[in-house]
């Protein structure tokens, strides 16, 4: 088997892989929504909120609105994000753009993921989550620990395409 044909099947599969995560990263942009919906339904705790404020003018009703307002700005935010890493890894995997910015961006947010990973590994330890249950804080790492190794695998297999794609412009 020659160089050029050993090269062409590792690009190829390394195409695929490409696609794969970029659909992968657009799933876990769906459970985003998701979690954000559990979250509002959960209903947050504000009493401490309220109580560091301190000011009778202030009512829960608009700290609940800010707070999830905040959230979902954040989340639109992450959608884009995610639609824009997944359509362009999609896009590179398929041969019809190359792009670099949404390596990067998949690596900041695996950064992120891994941050908010942390945190919740933190916050888990205070007295006041307690009351939340072990199988779902584990169920939380599993699904932040997944989308750090999606994110971090996009951008492997997204390297490799482009290394494989310059090898083969050179032989010719």
């Amino acid at each position: 088997m020659s160089d050029r044909h050993t090269l062409e099947i590792k690009l190829r599969k390394s195409e695929d892989s490409l696609r794969i995560v970029g659909l992968c990263v657009i799933a876990f942009g769906i459970w985003s929504i998701i979690k954000f919906v559990l979250i509002s339904d959960s209903g947050l705790d504000f009493t401490s909120i309220i109580a560091d404020i301190n000011d009778p003018m202030v009512d829960e009703s608009f700290i609940k609105l800010l707070v999830y307002s905040i959230m979902a700005f954040f989340l639109g935010l992450e959608i884009l994000f995610r639609l824009y890493i997944a359509r362009s890894a999609i896009a590179e995997g398929n041969g019809t753009k190359e792009r670099f910015f949404y390596i990067v961006m998949a690596f900041l947010i695996a950064l992120v993921n891994l941050a908010l990973m942390i945190a919740g590994i933190v916050l888990w330890h205070t007295p006041e989550n307690k009351n939340q249950s072990l199988s779902s804080f584990i169920l939380a790492c599993v699904t932040e620990l997944t989308s750090i190794c999606i994110m971090l695998e996009m951008g492997i297999s997204a390297i490799r395409v482009k290394k494989l794609r310059r090898q083969l412009k050179d032989l010719g």
